[in-house]
């Protein structure tokens, strides 16, 4: 499919619940497995996969997400990815939400900066059209 409708972007809403990849009864082999499967999707076909997953335990009340707040994995998945988002939430404040991207290895392109790779921005949710507003410039 994804080379018959030439297909630039996929996102795989709950990467996690992909079927077909179970490693012995280690749920952390399993999931690796998954990211592998995704990245080697994403070099074989030419095409961006943006795999989505929840944050564990350890980000509860946490603003801006590390990568050791990925769920139910040791290493595996974060190491499958080249670029990681985590979206952490405000206890106080329904509609704010905090951007960390604690991991970007993708290549330096115009306009963007080396100290800016793994940045922080705050920004406000706007769920009736889904997307964020940046609170500092007002921008969506």
């Amino acid at each position: 499919a994804i080379k018959r409708f030439n297909v630039k972007i996929l996102v795989l809403d709950q990467l996690d619940k992909v079927n077909g990849f179970k490693q012995d009864d280690r749920q952390d082999l399993t999931l690796g497995t998954i990211y592998k499967w995704a990245r080697d999707t994403a070099t074989k076909f030419d095409v961006a996969v943006i795999g989505v997953t929840q944050a564990g335990a350890s980000a509860e009340g946490r603003k801006y997400l590390r990568m050791v707040d990925v769920i139910n994995s040791n290493t595996a998945k974060q190491a499958e990815a080249d670029w990681i988002l985590g979206i952490g939430k405000d206890t106080e404040n329904e509609n704010i939400r905090y951007l960390h991207t604690p991991k970007d290895k993708l290549p330096l392109s115009d306009g963007k900066e080396a100290n800016m790779r793994h940045g922080f921005a705050e920004v406000m949710i706007l769920p009736d059209i889904a997307r964020y507003q940046d609170l500092e410039y007002g921008n969506s």
